[in-house]
């Protein structure tokens, strides 16, 4: 297919066979231009298939109604190692071979060997014994793939998998005999071979408890002269316990009395009895299961009567001596009557006075059957009538009405006696209040909330609403539910709740509104981060009270993401486009054609973003219609586009110095799906008002006078300078104004004069009085070997950093000696799971909705335009300010009065730049609907500007600055034009760089005072001093802090309280960090999921150790423990947690 576009023209394929990696993927989506090459094992177009025309298994297609080509059969399937053999492959379908070709048949690695021709197929002889593979002594037999090749495409078309035994690494093995003949594999029941009958029900074994095991055995041959009897192999736990066994009545084997035992803390476990005879031949074996009769009277850790005389008989336990044992363990009589109930928790514990609340009694000893304890239930005076019975641990019942608000304690009662709960149970008073929203969709789905007294008491609850049930969602101190769906409009003025027996009506109303439905959506375009407000028109919108927008792919109909709706009236309302993950690039292809690409989904074409184009709906409540607007609503337009995020560039070297009138930030593919309103700039927290958005371009009106600094800045203080795009946020540097730049310059410039001026005056002294005639050869020597010397340094210094810094890239987990192996366990799969588990979220991103409007109208905040406005109902008559608007912009689409209009303009001598720049934007925007009669008018003022200029005195200055109403126009045209052309592509990697090499610094020791580090990539920060390491790994965890807490860092102006951070990590560190550098590693695993700017500093925490002794030092660099050499004191180091047990991160006051 040719496709033209604005640059190229281009062949775009209309088949992507080549993704079908086998045959059933090429014929499944039945695509009529692919088929299978059955010998060459790809899927194609009948062209590329070799001789596709001969036959048709050569290249199948779905409409020839053959299936794909398969080995169906292979006889024999197994053979002996050493035995030849001829195979029979049964193949449906072969395609027949040209002249010369042949088929052959590969064994595993062993050399082709020629194959014949056969009624179903081909056969071909095993290949010789040499050439087979060996059979592990642990083995039994070895696997190998056999596969059909043919001659002619050299290709494996059909492979399965074929086996060599070796029966000669079994005496008697069940799988593998020579009972009848040549050895092959067989069943037990096929060879009548020795076997164990496999009981019905488990055999039970009681542990630690002497007494033999009798197995039914059927085939079982007499042992003969000279070899030892059966011998019973116990497997328990691991252990193997040999012990004798007796042949009885031909078809028992007896395993003669024993302990068996098991350690773990279960109430049972399976063993494993192994019959053998001759100790060596195994004829077969049998699991058991063991069993503890104190566990399994055992309830939540304690042991049970009930329990214990309730479980199976085949178990044999009885109750003796207050415990429970085995019958025969009982040294006395065991007891039939067990002790008084005991009640260990009741819940709910409280109800309505009306009663009727399902009351859960748990404990121990509560009866042995369902009749010991039915009517022997009382909540005070109140009977309580049973319901459920869990024998001995759990009884519910249900609670009776009493007259008055009261508090009960719980009596049970069993044949042994009666017994009183500790706690007790409380009658409330419960009262429905009011019910909120009071309106809601005819489709049901509205989340009604009741508030009241007492209504998160009870143990049930039903709402009604106008008599249609309201489904229970949640109850805590109100009751929430989900409405019903109504057939008609209409008020319902009663809602009523039953709580158990307690019934309550609320005069209320609550009205079905008209499901919501929606008209409009605009725009329909977002970048993949999300964020940008969307516009929705509809009706109806007001009867939702958190409505959410959507987005899915039609294919597979599930939701990718949304997000929460505002709600501005009946008809309209505002959402932000939900995230989507980003589209990934497909490989790419390769084509025998120039310019021939392969058309898909999410690919970039050349000079613009990738596309991905998805569905809108909106959960707003029970409503269905709007889920899908694409199939509830084909006249409303329901996809969105999602491209890539738009890239900032950064500020060459973080700063940049502002002189102008506005501020010009390039990047690419920034008005790709943004305009003026969606986009944000910040100077210092400051806005930039942003004038103009182009696709590289952005500019904007920074505050008169400079900002301040952001807390936590360098000393220099100068203003950072943000842009927010829906939810990006790009830091591009920070902003000196040109004063306080030439004050800076100025004041360096004196400085700088003054100590040159000295060092050449006393320079020239020097010369003059002692160099310049006596040591001039001496001074030159001296020179030559001072520049030797530092030449040699910093050759030395290079090849330190270049070694240190190949060890660390190269470093090998296998080499034990290597010092980075201490610091670094595994340093490239570090780097490689640092880079896939980067998220660019972690890059801080700001809005981007005022960004157009910022730069069309710099310095103007509370502009007109930028307000919103509904729109007019059409039933709603005109007024005379419409019909003015109407007829205006009709004068508008006039090119030549528009023309007429700015040359007019431009001649009035009052008219300011400020006005013109004004004037250029308003047009601007009432003309970026038609983009070519924009283009129109702008060619037609261009022409005349240059034809004007190249007349002036001084034509080089043309366009050099935007003083005319025709050079901002051409500015805003350019910005809106080459919008979608340009991206900047640096944030996320930068981000990504800086904590690689963070992490690669981090591997070795790091100056405390200096920063200079082992592992730096810098030589002037290189750590040259040779400090001998070790590697710590700390558990840390977050708990509550026993400090007064504070609130450590301010973002945007809100504190943050980390009071959410309940995990546990692993940090590793080294015995040489300091406790600040300990404090920042515990910080960046701890808060791993915020952006750095929302981590508090290591001052803001407080790290313990937490000794084996239980006590905790609370660390820092310096304390009454640090040491002072010669006058200066050391820093604390992380030395002394090596034998740390745990260590306690605890947010509060450094």
């Amino acid at each position: 297919m040719t496709c033209l576009g604005s640059f190229q023209v281009a062949l775009m394929s209309m088949q992507t066979c080549e993704e079908y990696t086998n045959c059933a993927q090429c014929l499944e989506p039945a695509d009529p231009y692919c088929g299978w090459c059955s010998l060459e094992k790809r899927c194609t177009v009948r062209s590329e298939c070799k001789k596709a025309l001969s036959s048709s298994p050569r290249w199948l297609t779905i409409d020839a109604g053959q299936q794909c080509i398969d080995m169906e059969k292979i006889e024999p399937s197994q053979i002996a190692v050493n035995q030849p053999a001829e195979i029979l492959l049964t193949i449906r379908a072969l395609p027949p071979l040209p002249a010369g070709a042949k088929y052959l048949c590969v064994f595993g690695t062993a050399p082709p060997v020629d194959a014949a021709a056969a009624a179903d197929g081909l056969r071909c002889r095993a290949p010789p014994v040499h050439l087979r593979p060996s059979v592990p002594l642990t083995a039994d037999h070895v696997t190998v793939p056999l596969s059909v090749r043919s001659s002619e495409t050299s290709k494996d078309f059909v492979t399965r998998q074929f086996a060599y035994f070796d029966c000669s690494h079994h005496t008697r093995d069940e799988r593998c005999s020579d009972c009848h003949g040549a050895p092959r594999w067989q069943s037990p029941a096929e060879l009548g071979c020795p076997a164990v009958v496999q009981p019905r029900q488990s055999i039970l074994v009681p542990s630690d408890v002497s007494q033999s095991l009798v197995l039914e055995v059927r085939n079982l041959p007499p042992p003969l002269a000279g070899q030892a009897s059966y011998t019973c192999v116990i497997v328990v736990e691991g252990r193997t316990t040999l012990v004798p066994a007796r042949v009885d009545a031909k078809r028992f084997v007896v395993c003669d009395r024993t302990r068996y035992y098991y350690h773990a803390n279960s109430s049972l476990t399976t063993a494993t009895v192994i019959i053998k005879w001759n100790y060596t031949n195994r004829v077969d074996a049998v699991n058991i299961t063991l069993y503890k009769c104190s566990l399994l009277a055992t309830h939540r850790g304690a042991e049970d009567c009930s329990l214990c005389l309730t479980r199976d008989p085949r178990y044999r336990c009885a109750w003796c001596e207050g415990t429970c044992r085995f019958g025969r363990q009982c040294a006395q009589s065991t007891d039939s009557k067990c002790p008084k109930p005991q009640i260990r928790k009741i819940h709910p514990r409280w109800g309505p006075l009306e009663g009727g609340t399902l009351l859960t009694i748990e404990g121990r000893n509560l009866g042995l059957r369902r009749s010991e304890v039915n009517g022997r239930i009382f909540v005070g005076r109140a009977p309580c009538v049973l319901v459920e019975y869990e024998v001995s641990v759990r009884v519910v019942c249900r609670t009776g009405a009493v007259a008055s608000p009261s508090v009960e304690p719980v009596k049970l009662g069993s044949n042994a006696g009666f017994t009183v709960s500790t706690a007790s149970f409380e009658y409330k008073r419960i009262d429905v209040v009011d019910v909120h929203p009071r309106i809601g969709p005819l489709s049901g789905g509205t989340l009604l909330t009741l508030t009241g007294t007492n209504l998160h008491i009870g143990s049930n609850v039903t709402v009604t609403l106008g008599g249609r049930p309201c489904h229970m969602t949640a109850r805590t101190a109100d009751v929430k539910c989900l409405t019903s769906a109504a057939s008609k409009v209409e008020k319902v003025n009663q809602v009523v709740l039953v709580l158990d027996a307690a019934r309550r009506k609320l005069h209320a109303s609550y009205e079905y509104s008209p499901d919501p439905s929606v008209l409009d959506i605009k725009p329909l375009k977002s970048y993949a981060s999300g964020g940008r407000l969307l516009t929705v028109h509809g009706r109806h919108l007001d009867s939702v009270q958190a409505p959410r927008m959507i987005v899915f792919n039609e294919t597979h109909r599930r939701p990718i993401n949304s997000t929460l709706c505002r709600v501005l009236s009946s008809e309209l309302m505002e959402c932000a486009s939900p995230a989507v993950p980003r589209p990934v690039a497909p490989p790419a292809t390769s084509s025998s054609r120039p310019g021939l690409r392969r058309r898909s989904a999410g690919r970039q074409t050349a000079g613009r973003p990738r596309e991905r184009p998805l569905q809108i709906g909106f959960l707003m409540d029970g409503v269905q219609t709007v889920r899908d607007l694409h199939q509830f609503a084909p006249d409303v337009q329901s996809t969105i586009v999602y491209v890539d995020d738009p890239q900032y560039l950064s500020f060459a070297n973080g700063v940049r110095v502002f002189g102008g009138n506005t501020l010009v930030i390039e990047g690419r593919d920034l008005s790709a799906a943004s305009d003026e309103r969606d986009t944000a700039v910040t100077v210092g927290g400051q806005p930039c008002n942003v004038t103009s958005l182009t696709a590289s371009q952005l500019v904007c009106v920074p505050p008169q006078q400079q900002p301040a600094g952001q807390l936590g800045a360098d000393s220099s203080q100068l203003p950072d300078v943000v842009v927010s795009v829906g939810n990006l946020r790009f830091t591009l540097g920070r902003l000196v104004y040109e004063e306080q730049a030439n004050v800076r310059k100025l004041g360096a410039d004196v400085i700088g004069g003054i100590a040159a001026g000295a060092a050449v005056l006393v320079l020239a002294s020097l010369l003059i009085l002692f160099v310049y005639r006596r040591k001039s050869s001496q001074v030159e020597r001296e020179y030559k070997r001072i520049q030797i010397q530092m030449d040699t340094l910093e050759n030395n210094i290079r090849s330190e950093c270049k070694q240190a810094f190949a060890a660390m890239c190269t470093w090998d987990s296998r080499r034990g000696g290597d010092p980075l192996a201490a610091a670094s366990p595994d340093l490239q799969a570090q780097l490689n799971s640092l880079a896939a588990s980067f998220n660019p979220d972690e890059v801080d991103c700001l809005d981007q909705r005022e960004f157009l409007i910022k730069v069309l109208f710099p310095g103007i905040a509370d502009h007109p335009i930028l307000k919103h406005q509904s729109p007019s109902s059409p039933t709603s008559p005109r007024t005379t300010l419409d019909v003015a608007m109407l007829q205006l912009e009709q004068l508008v689409r006039n090119p030549n009065f528009l023309v007429a209009v700015i040359d007019t303009m431009e001649q009035q001598k009052d008219f300011s730049i400020r006005d013109r720049v004004t004037v250029a934007s308003l047009l601007t925007v009432i003309l970026m609907t038609n983009m070519e009669y924009m283009t129109t008018v702008l060619h037609q003022l261009l022409v005349r500007h240059i034809s004007r200029i190249s007349r002036s005195k001084h034509p080089h200055l043309m366009l050099r600055r935007t003083e005319t109403v025709m050079e901002k126009l051409l500015t805003n045209w350019i910005s809106v034009c080459l919008h979608g052309h340009i991206r900047d592509r640096l944030s996320s990697p930068l981000y990504l760089l800086t904590k690689a090499i963070k992490h690669q610094m981090s591997c070795g020791p790091v100056d405390a005072v200096t920063l200079e580090a082992h592992y730096s990539l810098a030589e002037e920060r290189l750590l040259r001093q040779q400090v001998e390491h070790n590697s710590v790994t700390l558990m840390v965890t977050t708990e509550e802090t026993p400090y007064e807490r504070i609130p450590c860092n301010e973002y945007q102006g809100q504190p943050r309280l980390y009071e959410d951070v309940s995990h546990k990590v692993t940090v590793h560190a080294l015995d040489c960090d300091s406790i600040s550098q300990v404090k920042q590693k515990v910080i960046d695993e701890v808060f791993c999921g915020l952006p750095a700017s929302q981590r508090p500093s290591h001052h803001c925490v407080a790290l313990e150790w937490y000794r084996a002794d239980g006590q905790r030092s609370l660390l820092a660099d310096e304390d009454a423990t640090s040491k002072a050499v010669d006058g200066w004191r050391q820093i604390n180091t992380s030395l002394p947690l090596r034998h740390l047990q745990a260590c306690h991160h605890v947010p509060g006051p450094g």
